[in-house]
C-alpha cells in the first residue's frame, strides 16, 4: 500500500468578517464567523470535495486558502510552503502553485480582453517577474495548446468572452488555471451556474485533465450528486465548521452526522419505486446567524436527535476509524 504524501494542510483556519459593533460605548465589534476554526488535509492527486449548503462557508475556505482573504487565525500549507505566513512578495513567488476556478464563468473574464490574453495574462505576469523563461511567440503557442486541451478551438484565440457559450467560458477559465501547470487547483463550484447537459462534461474534463497532468483538487459544490462523480474524499461543512469527513463511499454508505443524512436523503433516485418508498429527513427550524455567539453545536437548532449536551458544547472531529471523522457527540 502506497503512502499518501500530503499537498495541502490546514490546521485551525478561520475567517472573521466585521459585520458592526456592540453598544453605544464599548464598540466591540461584532464578526460573522464565515470560517471557524477548521483543519483538514489534502493528499497528492487526490480530489477532496467539498458540499454543504449556501452561505456556510465553502467559497470563503477556498479564498482565504490562497488569501484572496487574509485569514483571521491558522495556518494553510501548501507544497510544504506556509502560505499564511508569506510577505506579499513570497507570496507572489508561491502563486503559481495554486489556482482557482471560479463559480461564474461570465463574471471570471473580462469582457475587454481576448481569449488569448485572458489565459496569457497569468504567463504574461510571471515571466514580468522572472519566473516564466518564454518568449512572446512561446506563450501564443503554449495558449493555443490549452485551447486545445480543454476542448476548444486554437483559432478561438482572437474572440471575445460573449462569443462563447457558459460551458465554453468555463472551459476557458480552466484553461487559463492550468497556463501556469498548477500543483492545486481550487474549484469553487465550477459547475453550478452551467446547465444539467454540460456539468457532466466538465467534471468529465476536469477529471481527464487530473489524470493527465497529475493535479490536485478542493472541489466545491453544494450538490452532494455531483461531488460523488469526482471526489475521493468528502467534507461536509456546516456553518463554517466541517462537521464530518471520509472517503466518498463511506460518507454515501454509512453517513453518520445527522446534517449528513439530511442531505443524502435529498438526493433524488431515478427509480420512481425507490424514490416513493424512501423516507426523506426534513429539517426544521432556522440556520444560526454565523455571527451567533452561541457556544454549542450550530446544528442545534435543527437536528431531530440533539441532547443537552449539545446546548453548551460544540463538538470537535473525533475518528470512528477508516479515516472516518465525525463531529456529533452522538458519536463522542
Amino acid at each position: 500500500m502506497s503512502i499518501k504524501e500530503n499537498l495541502v494542510e490546514v490546521n485551525g483556519l478561520k475567517k472573521y468578517f466585521t459585520v458592526g459593533h456592540t453598544g453605544f460605548l464599548s464598540q466591540r465589534p461584532i464578526y460573522l464567523k464565515a470560517v471557524d476554526g477548521i483543519s483538514f488535509n489534502i493528499f497528492k492527486g487526490e480530489t477532496l470535495g467539498m458540499v454543504g449548503e449556501s452561505g456556510c462557508g465553502k467559497s470563503t475556505v477556498a479564498r482565504t486558502m490562497i488569501r484572496l482573504h487574509e485569514p483571521t487565525a491558522g495556518s494553510v500549507i501548501i507544497d510544504n510552503s506556509e502560505i499564511s505566513k508569506l510577505n506579499h512578495k513570497e507570496l507572489n513567488f508561491h502563486r503559481k502553485n495554486f489556482q482557482i476556478i471560479f463559480q461564474d464563468p461570465y463574471a471570471s473574464l473580462n469582457p475587454r480582453m481576448t481569449i488569448g490574453d485572458i489565459i496569457s495574462e497569468p504567463l504574461v505576469v510571471f515571466k514580468n517577474r522572472k519566473q516564466v523563461d518564454l518568449s512572446f511567440k512561446e506563450i501564443k503557442d503554449r495558449v493555443k495548446e490549452l485551447l486545445t486541451i480543454v476542448g476548444l478551438r486554437a483559432s478561438f484565440i482572437n474572440r471575445y468572452p460573449h462569443e462563447f457559450s457558459g460551458g465554453q467560458m468555463q472551459r476557458i477559465g480552466i484553461a487559463r488555471a492550468l497556463a501556469l501547470s498548477p500543483k492545486l487547483i481550487l474549484c469553487d463550484e465550477p459547475v453550478s451556474a452551467l446547465d444539467v447537459s454540460i456539468q457532466s462534461q466538465i467534471i468529465n474534463l476536469l477529471q481527464d485533465l487530473q489524470d493527465k497532468f497529475g493535479l490536485t483538487y478542493l472541489f466545491i459544490a453544494h450538490d452532494l450528486s455531483v461531488v460523488k462523480h469526482i471526489s475521493d474524499r468528502i467534507a461536509v461543512m456546516y456553518l463554517g465548521k466541517i462537521v464530518e469527513i471520509s472517503g466518498y463511499k463511506e460518507i454515501y454508505d454509512n453517513p453518520l452526522h445527522p446534517y449528513t443524512k439530511a442531505l443524502l436523503s435529498a438526493i433524488p433516485i431515478p427509480d420512481p419505486v425507490k424514490e416513493r418508498s424512501r423516507s426523506r429527513i426534513i429539517l426544521v427550524g432556522d440556520v444560526k446567524y454565523p455571527a451567533d455567539t452561541f457556544k454549542g453545536c450550530k446544528f442545534y437548532d435543527r437536528c431531530q436527535q440533539k441532547m443537552e449536551i449539545c446546548l453548551t458544547s460544540s463538538p470537535e472531529l473525533v475518528d470512528k476509524g477508516n479515516e472516518h471523522k465525525v463531529a456529533c457527540f452522538l458519536y463522542n
